[in-house]
């Protein structure tokens, strides 16, 4: 990892740079540090809900995983040390959503439900991170202890928000509602029809969980690292 100056007047350039090579470094996760793979990425369990009333589904996502994450190009990096913020701008060719799926609704008093597995694919994406940050408390790993007993001070993540913002969305959901391949088809059909409608009615919720899960990510990586290894 890259060491960036904090009064540099091109620490976003120094940021971009570092970043730009850690991501593909990442991927397969650094089992000496007790770091996942971050390609792909492990998400919780995701509830999503489509419509409201007479038209509606609700969506229970599980074994989630995300993957192209590592294939990011960051595009730009604005960093405010003194508020402890970063905001990172990245595009990325393709991200891939895949799991197994739970769902229950209605349409017009018919009730309907299905279970299966998913695949979302976002093509183009262009993504916002905005990242929160504070110097940590001081912790020590065995490995510091072993090299030095002295405690550092390491950053810590405190929120990590972010938008996505895909050129085109696809999905394909099996054995969809009651196993109907009929009525499945058509469901299909009509999310991909709808692509961008749909995705804004889910991104908020699905961002929200992959928010959480970037952020434990980043930590997890920032725990093996002192902040002047990072940033002085």
């Amino acid at each position: 990892m890259m060491i960036c100056r904090k009064m540099d007047p091109h620490i976003n350039d120094c940021i971009k740079e570092s970043l730009q090579k850690l991501l593909p470094s990442l991927k397969n996760g650094v089992e000496a540090l007790g770091f996942p793979a971050i390609d792909p990425l492990s998400l919780p369990e995701l509830t999503l809900c489509l419509g409201e009333g007479e038209v509606s589904l609700k969506m229970t996502l599980d074994g989630v995983t995300v993957s192209g994450l590592s294939q990011a190009d960051v595009l730009s990096v604005k960093a405010n040390v003194e508020d402890g913020k970063f905001e990172i701008s990245t595009r990325t060719p393709e991200l891939g959503f895949s799991g197994r799926y739970t769902a229950e609704g209605g349409v017009h008093r018919l009730p309907l439900g299905g279970q299966g597995d998913f695949n979302v694919t976002l093509t183009d994406v262009t993504s916002v991170w905005m990242v929160y940050y504070h110097e940590g408390q001081d912790v020590v790993t065995p490995e510091r202890l072993s090299s030095s007993p002295t405690p550092v001070l390491a950053m810590e993540v405190d929120a990590f928000a972010l938008d996505l913002m895909p050129s085109k969305a696809s999905y394909h959901f099996d054995h969809f509602l009651d196993g109907d391949n009929g009525l499945g088809n058509a469901v299909n059909s009509f999310l991909n029809e709808n692509a961008h409608e749909v995705f804004n009615d889910i991104k908020g919720q699905l961002l929200k969980q992959m928010g959480n899960a970037f952020a434990e990510v980043a930590n997890l990586l920032l725990f093996n690292f002192s902040e002047d290894q990072i940033l002085q």
